[in-house]
């Protein structure tokens, strides 16, 4: 079901009136806004209750709604002074005073999306693949934290004999070889370290 408002059917899933030819689109949240009006035609909706639906929580200023609203009576030549469609109810919100009726969904041309094709049991495919992911990635992380790690230091200085350099390398690949990792790290400073 949509609704009708003044001879214009909106059409919510496409954010657009239509009267015959003419046709009207406008930004979804317009399109929200004159909707949860129709629903409640005649009824004065405040500001909060319309930007808190609307919104959908979301923090948002008075100018967006009153933009909406702008937008709405500029699409269907509402006069706010002498208004046919939403009246402003001063310091307390807005009502359509639009006739409305309930009409029946045109015949949509085109069709409906396949469904998600589900694995035997009852995952979608997209679901199965983000799955294998967290696996893959939480077996990675399990299989390093079985290695053994060990980390040492090596401080090589300016003030060091190239002898003294040399023989903290040659542990570096001593160690290698016995099935360690390397991680060199070349740090410079100006001043002296104590050993």
């Amino acid at each position: 079901m949509s609704i009708t408002i003044n001879q214009w059917q909106l059409i919510s899933e496409e954010n657009r009136l239509v009267r015959g030819e003419e046709e009207i689109v406008l930004q979804p949240l317009c399109i929200k806004v004159l909707a949860l009006l129709a629903r409640h035609q005649g009824q004065v909706l405040s500001r909060e209750i319309l930007i808190k639906q609307v919104w959908s929580g979301r923090v948002v200023s008075e100018d967006a709604l009153n933009n909406c609203i702008k937008k709405i009576r500029k699409a269907l030549k509402d006069d706010p002074k002498a208004p046919n469609v939403i009246q402003t109810i001063p310091k307390r919100g807005y009502r359509l005073i639009a006739q409305t009726r309930p009409t029946l969904e045109p015949k949509s041309e085109v069709k409906p999306e396949p469904e998600k094709e589900l694995n035997a049991g009852g995952y979608s495919s997209k679901f199965r693949w983000i799955a294998a992911v967290i696996f893959l990635a939480s077996s990675l992380v399990t299989a390093a934290s079985q290695l053994p790690i060990s980390m040492e230091v090596i401080k090589t200085t300016e003030d060091m004999s190239e002898a003294e350099k040399q023989k903290q390398y040659e542990r570096i690949i001593q160690q290698t070889e016995q099935g360690g990792h390397i991680i060199k790290l070349d740090i410079k400073t100006t001043e002296k370290l104590d050993g």
